[in-house]
């Protein structure tokens, strides 16, 4: 037995082979492929570095379809050789010929299961970085075959680049022209540009034509940026202004480059790890963050206004090592800001030195969070009345001698976080949980609720990811031994119609699967979806036992 396991294992991984090869070549290096990256302005040399990206991925869309056809055809010309005839005449059960291509199955589900897991997510990384470190030849291949580049940034606003040629331009020329050069910054020479500007409503909003103009691609950003420099030309800003321009930097681009974290980017360790903490996922990690930092605001003005209530103060590092050390007769903490009565303001050095202070009527204290996960406030004094907001150099001979002032904003103030103690209670987890109550606005109500749905739809979308991978690559086993299955029972000349009933089961788990998938995804059919899935397969392995058990006679 293990010798005709062999021989048919050997006729089965032969045409796989072969027909694997083919396909692949015919996917890869189509002309489909082949035209869509020309026309985006990739050159014949970057095709051939990207290729070695793109045939892995070809591999598995491949690989279950050259699986199905090497069953049904080595199956089927067995049959019509009589091989199985002679198997049962000396005693063999049937069934047990089909070892080899359900081994095949395995191999297949267990490939394309490693891959859609673990290796597509790092070949979409590499992606990545080609297209980041080459922006600057994408621009001129596009400039060059078409004439022109399209830029489109989230926010729904669109640019447009036109040229009548391009060229590289050296450093050492940059250099005299005091232009910034490194291994990250590239440039590229445009001769007779013109640039357009459209807002996300597609109206008009600048149009610049020039005699030549130098684009500038910095990759140190994140996203990268494009500066348009252009000179001998004309600016026209819709509604605001026309001129004349000798030379001028006109406008500097936000190219969102990078792949975002979505469900199919990532490998399956980090998909489980996002089903079980959705506070930690890709975009709604950064939602996270931002709510967070919202309503860290909120608490510190509730904070700061029970302290000053208590006659407390204030502590506010701000930079230059100075600490402004703030109290008020009277505080009120609102959402937006802090509004103060009564204030009084030392501005003094971390070591103790103090070396001016504020007395005012009014006063409000403002934070604004930013990206980089800080508070940046500043306190604005201002007068009331005939109350004047009064400075005093504590420095000075006479301290007490005041100098009106008609008002006064203390910025450079950097708060963190944890500053906040109210805010140590509520977890990142915690602000995606509809269970946790929380001390906060009207207004960061509704923005919890939209973080909430989103993280709710993030973790669908992973559990529909996670099953989807699973289940395609499970459906190459039932599939190639239905194959093999019709491939005996229509035998000789019948071969590809087999294949071509083969193909009728192995596209209708394709289509189950991506119903499941889509029911997963939705809110009120998740737990339905998943049934859907794994049910189709379900049903085609019920199908390979019928057919077995009636359509081979062992």
């Amino acid at each position: 037995m293990t010798t005709l396991h062999g021989y048919i294992l050997r006729e089965l991984v032969k045409t796989f082979l072969l027909t694997l090869l083919a396909l692949t070549a015919l996917f890869s290096m189509g002309g489909g492929l082949f035209n869509l990256l020309k026309y985006e302005g990739v050159t014949a040399a970057d095709v051939v570095r990207v290729m070695p990206m793109l045939i892995p991925i070809a591999l598995t869309l491949t690989m279950p379809l050259a699986a199905l056809f090497a069953a049904t055809m080595t199956y089927g010309r067995m049959a019509a050789d009589n091989e199985f005839l002679a198997c049962k005449a000396a005693g063999i059960n049937l069934h047990r010929l089909f070892l080899a291509v359900a081994l095949l199955g395995v191999f297949v589900a267990l490939f394309t299961a490693v891959f859609a897991s673990y290796v597509a997510p790092g070949l979409m990384r590499a992606l990545d970085h080609f297209a980041r470190t080459n922006l600057r030849d994408l621009a001129a291949g596009q400039l060059r075959s078409k004439g022109y580049v399209r830029i489109e940034p989230p926010g729904g606003e669109k640019f447009l680049i036109t040229a009548e040629g391009v060229e590289a331009v050296s450093d050492d020329d940059l250099r005299t022209k005091n232009f910034p050069v490194g291994p990250k910054i590239s440039y590229l020479f445009v001769n007779g540009p013109s640039f357009v500007h459209r807002d996300r409503h597609d109206n008009l909003v600048r149009f610049t034509s020039a005699e030549w103009g130098l684009c500038k691609f910095d990759a140190g950003h994140d996203p990268m940026q494009i500066a348009l420099y252009v000179a001998k030309g004309r600016d026209f800003d819709i509604g605001r202004s026309a001129a004349l321009i000798d030379q001028q930097q006109i406008d500097v681009l936000e190219v969102p480059l990078r792949i975002k974290e979505r469900p199919s980017f990532v490998d399956l360790d980090t998909l489980m790890q996002w089903r079980r903490e959705p506070e930690n996922a890709g975009e709604i990690r950064l939602d996270v963050d931002r709510f967070r930092l919202a309503m860290a605001c909120e608490l510190y003005y509730a904070e700061a206004a029970q302290r000053l209530a208590k006659g407390g103060v204030v502590s506010l590092p701000a930079e230059a090592n100075h600490v402004y050390e703030l109290s008020a007769d009277e505080a009120e903490a609102t959402p937006r800001c802090l509004n103060l009565a009564g204030v009084r303001v030392i501005d003094g050095r971390s070591d103790g030195v103090k070396l001016l202070e504020y007395h005012a009527p009014r006063g409000q204290l403002v934070i604004r969070p930013q990206e980089s996960g800080e508070l940046h406030a500043a306190v604005s004094l201002t007068p009331s009345g005939s109350q004047n907001v009064v400075e005093y150099n504590l420095r000075s001979s006479n301290p007490r001698a005041g100098r009106n002032k008609a008002e006064e904003t203390l910025a450079g103030i950097t708060l963190s976080p944890d500053d906040v103690a109210g805010l140590k209670a509520f977890p990142p987890a915690a602000m995606i949980d509809p269970q946790t109550p929380m001390p906060i606005s009207e207004a960061l109500r509704e923005q919890r609720k939209k973080l909430q749905a989103n993280a709710a739809q993030l973790r669908r979308k992973v559990t529909s990811q996670i099953h989807w991978r699973l289940a395609s690559s499970t459906s190459a086993i039932v599939t190639v031994v239905m194959g093999a299955v019709l491939g005996l029972m229509f035998r000789g000349s019948r071969a590809l119609t087999a294949f071509a009933l083969a193909f009728i089961p192995f596209g209708a788990v394709g289509v189950v699967i991506a119903l499941g998938r889509q029911l997963t995804e939705k809110g009120g059919t998740e737990q339905i979806g998943p049934f859907v899935i794994w049910g189709g397969l379900v049903l085609v392995a019920v199908a390979d036992g019928v057919l077995l058990r009636f359509g081979v006679r062992r």
